[in-house]
């Protein structure tokens, strides 16, 4: 951290984001931190590992604004704020941004029409499990 006051403007929300971003994954992942019991049969050890995924999958399908969103925020205001070696200043910079984000909405538009979206299930059908057992 700078001792110059007048760059404390950046450096607090650098932290904060940061911090934010710190926090929030300390407290999605307090409730699998917990080993899977391997004593448990397999049906049950199955539904507490696809548990475990489908809070992956929802802690993924967040990370805009957990993870980029506080982050984008800090690097606006330092984009606006320091000055820029881009042509045009922040005017460049967010020109910059513009073409990224019109870059993401196509790969994403692109994606969505080739793939079938997947969203976690609150409640899966349980899954056969046929264990073979061989004798010599």
């Amino acid at each position: 951290m700078s001792l110059n006051p007048a760059k404390w403007n950046l450096t607090i929300p650098g932290i904060l984001a940061v911090s934010f971003v710190m926090a929030y994954l300390w407290r999605s992942n307090r409730k699998t931190q917990q080993p899977l019991d391997p004593a448990l049969d397999v049906r049950s050890y199955q539904a507490a590992l696809i548990q475990r995924y489908d809070a992956q999958i929802r802690l993924l399908s967040n990370v805009k604004y957990w993870y980029v969103l506080p982050l984008f925020g800090w690097m606006a205001l330092v984009g606006l704020t320091v000055p820029s070696k881009l042509p045009g200043g922040p005017v460049g910079y967010f020109a910059v941004l513009a073409v990224l984000a019109g870059v993401r909405h196509l790969a994403k538009r692109k994606l969505g029409r080739s793939q079938t979206k997947s969203q976690p299930s609150k409640s899966r059908a349980p899954y056969h499990i046929t264990v073979t057992t061989f004798r010599l």
